[in-house]
């Protein structure tokens, strides 16, 4: 993780659409929380 942050945050933040929905497809969790234990979504 970068930051604390995981790699689906960082895709949405940066509006990588194709890497998140690659990560979505492999079942990563969406409702990861970030370091201020926050969801992104």
């Amino acid at each position: 993780m970068y930051d604390r942050h995981s790699a689906i945050h960082i895709a949405a933040a940066n509006g990588q659409i194709e890497i998140l929905s690659l990560l979505l497809e492999r079942s990563v969790n969406p409702d990861a929380l970030n370091r201020h234990k926050q969801v992104m979504f």
